[in-house]
């Protein structure tokens, strides 16, 4: 049963060497929520940590932590625009916390959830609603709570897989999911993301490097005309910088 006595919850700001272009918007720094779930009941184990739980589980492990991006331009536009790049942010961090301080109180209250899965969902529309509140849209997008979500998801996810002993990966998937898992890859392509202000040079750069897949962002700011006609410009300038690359990874 997923179980734990205290948790704590800290921010990191990770800036860009250059504005994030995407989605007709941009940003200058990447935020990462960090949620640590303790199991242990004493307070030499649980340095400085919040005030929710429940009832103790494994004393001997002292915190599983989960880290989650916030991606408030990709989950919510609306809220992206209304906020400054910061304002946004607090919003999906402070319903980072919330999340788990949810999960805390039905715990507390004698709930049990055998997986995961299981938490996350009961919290989802509690959680949700709150979204709505803090951040004054009655039609938030769901995809900004479960981004929200993300960094107690993985602690959950580490504290289930230590307190069942599992050993892998493989082992944590539970058995009703196991059949979207058949397949093993044995190779991996790294593919750099083309932003719409990424200098040419080091475009070419990567090309030289070795790179043979590119995620070119589309989508630039102004009216579907406007957007449309730098989209358009800017294909066609890579175009004409990578037309005569060659590489041995693809047939043409």
């Amino acid at each position: 049963m997923i179980d734990f006595q205290r948790y704590d919850f800290d921010i990191r700001r990770e800036p860009f060497v250059r504005p994030f272009h995407f989605k007709g918007g941009s940003f200058n720094e990447k935020w990462i929520n960090i949620t640590a779930l303790f199991p242990g009941e004493r307070e030499e184990d649980c340095p400085a940590v919040g005030k929710t739980g429940s009832k103790v589980a494994d004393p001997s492990a002292l915190r599983h932590t989960g880290i989650g991006g916030n991606a408030v331009l990709w989950s919510d536009p609306a809220v992206f625009a209304a906020h400054s790049e910061t304002g946004g942010n607090l919003l999906m961090s402070l319903m980072a916390e919330r999340a788990v301080q949810l999960l805390g109180a039905r715990l507390r209250e004698g709930e049990e959830f055998p997986h995961p899965i299981d938490a996350i969902q009961s919290i989802v529309p509690e959680l949700h609603r709150f979204g709505c509140a803090v951040s004054g849209r009655a039609d938030l997008r769901p995809t900004f709570t479960l981004n929200a979500a993300v960094s107690l998801d993985l602690a959950l996810w580490k504290l289930y897989a230590a307190q069942e002993g599992l050993g892998s990966f493989a082992d944590s998937i539970p058995r009703a999911y196991t059949g979207a898992f058949p397949a093993r890859q044995h190779f991996v392509a790294r593919v750099p993301l083309v932003t719409y202000n990424l200098p040419e040079q080091e475009l070419l750069d990567l090309v030289d490097q070795g790179h043979f897949l590119l995620k070119i962002k589309v989508g630039q700011a102004g009216s579907q005309s406007q957007m449309l006609e730098k989209d358009l410009t800017r294909l066609e300038r890579i175009h004409r910088l990578l037309k005569d690359r060659r590489t041995d990874q693809t047939e043409n």
